[in-house]
């Protein structure tokens, strides 16, 4: 080396781009669109007008997210689609539909937004990432080799900046391990589809998916059997429906009365989800009835509920402790409210 001359470390040489070096991603903005004058005109009609859900027009035709659910499941030739406010809601109401619990884990780019991993965290499942080739694709290679070594029954795919990996191989591969138990998932999206059209205690199917999907993620805690899952809570918000009671108040009643246990059977007798005491057999006439059933138990646990909040000219406090039999305490009201507004309440 010359007397005098330095030589440039490679450290130094290659400073990030945030610290003022050069890219060496060849980025071409040309790859996005600028969006349709006709967008923006209906993004700005829609915003003008105030109504940017499903739910405040009075019919779905005076909704704009409705009208488009409907045009783009017709689009997809789906029966159905359900427009949400961002991907990341998306893919978490997806992971929800295949019944990911908590610990599970799920395949995913390596090379992909950030929002993706994220996602299967607020899921509390554990991502492992898949490798890419070197066209920035998913490498089905790597793929084979994490799902066989994890045993991994979910995989979430994203095409990271348009990186669309070789789908007949991701999919053979997919196929394959479905096989051997892994990654199948079209049982599950079957039976939510058969519990969602029997739902007959919501207003449409939308509601039905909806609801559906974000209480069995709730409920997965106590009953770890997705499709079970599915029909409790069926049963539960046709039961409460029945009854005029908010369904998710039946859900944290049930909660603190019996952690979900059909077969519970306290130190005084009262029974099932809903621990219905006997004598209520007696007072309606009907005996022979057995409140271990989940349908009966259902019925005669909201039946009752609603009894005593229309005894109590709708004093929920006081309804609760009467159903309690504890009137005059405020513990089990507390209680029952405490896990109905801080776990399963849904804003109207």
């Amino acid at each position: 080396m010359a007397e005098g001359t330095t030589m440039e470390s490679p450290k130094q040489s290659r400073k990030l781009v945030a610290e003022g070096g050069e890219s060496i991603v060849d980025f071409d903005n040309k790859a996005f669109k600028p969006i349709p004058q006709a967008g923006i005109d209906l993004a700005v009609k829609a915003m003008n007008a105030g109504v940017m859900y499903r739910y405040q027009p009075k019919t779905k035709e005076a909704s704009l997210t409705a009208a488009f659910e409907h045009n783009f499941a017709k689009y997809m030739g789906l029966k159905h689609a359900v427009g949400t406010n961002s991907c990341g809601s998306a893919m978490f109401i997806a992971l929800n539909i295949v019944g990911v619990q908590p610990g599970d884990t799920i395949l995913t780019n390596a090379f992909t937004f950030h929002a993706v991993p994220s996602v299967i965290e607020h899921a509390r499942a554990i991502p492992v990432l898949v490798e890419s080739n070197r066209e920035w694709a998913m490498d089905p290679e790597d793929l084979d080799k994490k799902a066989t070594e994890t045993g991994a029954k979910v995989l979430l795919m994203s095409y990271m900046r348009g990186h669309v990996p070789d789908m007949d191989a991701i999919m053979a591969l997919a196929d394959s391990h479905a096989q051997n138990g892994q990654l199948s998932t079209n049982e599950l999206r079957t039976f939510l589809e058969h519990t969602i059209v029997d739902a007959d205690s919501f207003q449409d199917r939308y509601d039905a998916e909806v609801w559906l999907v974000d209480m069995s993620a709730r409920l997965a805690r106590y009953v770890k059997e997705p499709q079970r899952r599915l029909q409790l809570l069926q049963q539960i918000h046709a039961a409460a429906s029945r009854a005029s009671l908010p369904p998710e108040l039946v859900l944290a009643v049930i909660e603190v009365e019996s952690h979900f246990d059909r077969f519970a059977v306290s130190r005084v007798g009262a029974q099932g989800m809903m621990q219905v005491m006997p004598f209520w057999k007696a007072e309606i006439g009907r005996p022979d009835d057995n409140l271990i059933d989940l349908a009966t138990n259902l019925q005669y646990g909201c039946a009752i509920l609603k009894f005593y909040l229309d005894k109590e000219n709708g004093n929920l406090r006081r309804a609760l402790a009467r159903y309690n039999g504890s009137l005059g305490s405020n513990r089990y009201p507390d209680k029952v409210l405490d896990y109905w507004y801080s776990y399963w309440y849904v804003t109207p």
